[in-house]
């Protein structure tokens, strides 16, 4: 929390500085002069806008096994279900409110709120490990696996504007991701086996495997003990709009934006067996980031 409030005081200092600088040049020319400054606040500049759009999430982490665990219990190979987890993507909504306040004619800030769905999933096929009894070994069995994440955030981000002509515009700068609740997975397993097989894995939940063409639908969440998210999370965006005037003093302005975040998502995480307590599987470099589109109402004041 330190390192947030840090940051949104340097921003705000520099964008501060930027502000007087562009403002004492400004002072020097006269309006209504050849290349005087042409937007005063006599034009109420001011701009508050709302805007709803998609976002277009991309997820990927690292998935390492540990071969020896597997090779002392006569398993040539990990499971390779679990294989189409490393990536995943998926369409979700946001919505928010900014104030756009300028500068000068080129350039101006923007401070904008939303509340911002991270909503992605996978679909996998491959095998996992199922432990007989009756043989007291394990045989490889066929399954499909789709995964789904949900998630959502209050994200703040202030941005300067610059201006490429009247309409066409660029901004960029920071983002903070707040995030509300826990982050839900759901898991998804289809079990292809001729009879009930304890699939290796998902021991890891308690959940059994199935017979025949068995589907069971089980969470988990980042409230468990074993899988915690990042409260915070801190990237820079940037992105691009184009003013259309509809009426006076109103603009719908389209926009599309890409959001690069530095923090993770979710902490570093590994499966262990149940008996053993040994850690076959870790999961690292959990970063997810997003292209937002963005249609917005803006009213000059």
């Amino acid at each position: 929390m330190k390192f947030l409030t840090r940051s949104i005081i340097l921003i705000l200092i520099l964008l501060l500085s930027v502000s007087i600088v562009f403002s004492q040049e400004d002072v020097l020319r006269p309006k209504g002069k050849p290349g005087g400054y042409d937007y005063t606040f006599d034009r109420n500049p001011f701009i508050i806008g709302f805007e709803g759009g998609i976002n277009y999430n991309m997820y990927n982490q690292t998935l390492a096994w540990d071969d020896n665990y597997y090779e002392e219990r006569g398993i040539p190979n990990h499971p390779t279900v679990f294989d189409g987890i490393e990536s995943a993507n998926g369409i979700s909504l946001h919505f928010g409110m900014l104030l756009d306040v300028p500068i000068n004619s080129t350039l101006g800030l923007q401070a904008r709120i939303s509340y911002d769905m991270k909503n992605y999933g996978t679909t996998s096929s491959g095998y996992d490990w199922a432990y007989w009894w009756d043989i007291q070994g394990y045989t490889q069995e066929n399954m499909d696996l789709d995964v789904d994440v949900t998630s959502s955030y209050l994200t703040f981000t202030p941005l300067l504007r610059i201006n490429a002509n009247d309409n066409l515009f660029f901004t960029v700068g920071p983002t903070f991701h707040f995030l509300m609740g826990d982050i839900e997975t759901t898991w998804t397993p289809t079990v292809r086996s001729d009879r009930l097989a304890t699939l290796d894995q998902f021991q890891f939940w308690n959940r059994p495997g199935g017979d025949g063409q068995s589907t069971a639908e089980f969470k988990t969440s980042t409230a468990d003990p074993d899988e915690q998210a990042f409260s915070t999370r801190v990237g820079i965006e940037a992105g691009v709009g184009y003013k259309i005037p509809i009426a006076k003093s109103i603009y719908l302005v389209p926009q599309g934006r890409f959001q690069y975040m530095f923090t993770k998502q979710m902490e570093d995480t590994g499966w262990y067996d149940l008996q053993t307590l040994e850690v076959f599987q870790t999961t690292t470099d959990k970063m997810l980031h997003s292209l937002q589109f963005a249609l917005a109402i803006w009213f000059e004041l």
